[in-house]
């Protein structure tokens, strides 16, 4: 009996063993999987995060460019800006000739790193306007000459104007270091003050070469303009009428610009908050498991492409135009399980504000995307766009997938 019961242990004591390794098997099967899903998803983020920080890093780069060139470009420019006066014999007259060089963009040194669409826009927009005035005080002719951009090699700046036909003469300006009833400087000693300038060692130009060209003949006549020195008391007697209606035009024309860029401003800080509520990561379990019946999880993860960049000056026209344009989402899905991980990257994405639905197509990816803010989508879009609601709790996901025309509805939370 004794021995029959000392059986029993050892056949008791071998089940309890037996059911306690298999439990064991199936609970380090269990934390592998946790540990491969948290892996891939890990090892994922860090792929995605160096890819960002490469990518920050060069336009960081070409941003520090940019803005040097946009510096180097703005001292030249500052170098040039002024009111310049001469006179010159035409027909056995002698003319009054007076040249005001403004610079378009004031001067602007951030305290920031800037986006490369913010010094694009800068570097585009930055030129010079400039007045041409001749005459005697019986009458005066004169046209005004924008968007110029000099030649910062050869300090030659080329007067053109479609709105000036009735203006007599074509005019190409250079820079000079000479003295009033010195001999007139060469082309080369243009290209050498455009090179100390650019160097620092010229703050500011002295006089300019003036080429002027008759447009009903060959005839050329080359004189020298200097510096005034009472630049703030430009002589009224110069200004014509055609120039003080020029000046009203342009205005107008920029009081209109200035309301559209308040209204693109207020639209653009609409769009980020909008952006900004949906921006995050968003989870769910996927509707579909794999062959062999593994479930998968599923997160779609939002970002914006820019940030919001507020500023203490009123922008051009162009520079907001630049941040509308430029601003838009990358939408990342990624489905996995502890042994596979697919995804699909979704770039320059814009959801319409109103519906809040937003659709994502890629040739690189075999599904599509369509979603929305839920049920009641149009009513949260207004609620996040009137700043109501600061973020959607979760997305509808409609997927389909484009080899088997299968499509898959589920929702993904915060």
């Amino acid at each position: 009996m004794k021995y029959y019961f000392n059986n029993l242990n050892r056949k008791v004591a071998g089940q309890l063993m037996g059911s306690l390794t298999v439990a064991l098997v199936l609970a380090g099967c269990g934390s592998d999987n946790d540990r491969l899903r948290q892996r891939a998803q890990i090892e994922g983020e860090e792929t995605a995060k160096k890819a960002i920080e490469a990518e920050t890093s060069n336009r960081e780069r070409r941003v520090g460019e940019m803005e040097d060139d946009l510096q180097k470009r703005q001292a030249f420019y500052q170098a040039v800006v002024g009111t310049y006066r001469g006179t010159r014999l035409w027909n056995g007259k002698e003319l009054d000739l007076q040249i005001v060089v403004k610079q378009s963009l004031s001067v602007y040194k951030p305290d920031r790193v800037r986006t490369i669409e913010e010094v694009q826009s800068d570097l585009t927009n930055l030129y010079l306007n400039v007045q041409v005035v001749s005459g005697t005080e019986s009458g005066q002719v004169g046209c005004l000459y924008s968007n110029i951009r000099p030649d910062l090699q050869t300090g030659v700046m080329n007067l053109f104007s479609e709105t000036c036909s009735s203006f007599p003469f074509f005019y190409s300006l250079r820079l000079s270091d000479s003295k009033e009833g010195e001999e007139i400087q060469k082309p080369g000693d243009s290209s050498r003050i455009a090179g100390s300038v650019l160097l620092g060692a010229v703050s500011q130009i002295p006089s300019l070469i003036v080429e002027e060209r008759a447009k009903n003949s060959r005839a050329l006549l080359e004189f020298q303009v200097a510096r005034a020195t009472n630049e703030g008391n430009s002589n009224p007697d110069l200004r014509t009428d055609t120039e003080i209606e020029t000046e009203k035009q342009i205005q107008a024309e920029n009081e209109n610009i200035r309301k559209r860029v308040e209204a693109m401003e207020a639209d653009l800080s609409r769009r980020h908050r909008f952006y900004d509520a949906i921006s995050g990561a968003f989870n769910a379990k996927y509707p579909k498991t794999t062959s062999d019946g593994k479930t998968l999880d599923a997160r779609v993860t939002i970002s914006k492409t820019a940030p919001y960049f507020k500023t203490d000056r009123v922008r051009t026209l162009d520079e907001v135009t630049n941040d509308l344009n430029n601003l838009s989402l990358n939408v990342q899905l990624s489905i996995w399980d502890s042994e596979v991980s697919i995804g699909c990257l979704f770039e320059s994405i814009k959801p319409d504000l109103q519906t809040g639905v937003f659709l994502m197509a890629s040739e690189s990816c075999s599904r599509s995307l369509t979603i929305d803010l839920g049920e009641t989508s149009s009513e949260v879009a207004a609620a996040i766009s009137k700043g109501e609601q600061q973020k959607a709790d979760y997305l509808r996901i409609e997927e389909r997938l484009k080899f088997t025309g299968e499509t898959l509805h589920y929702q993904v939370a915060r």
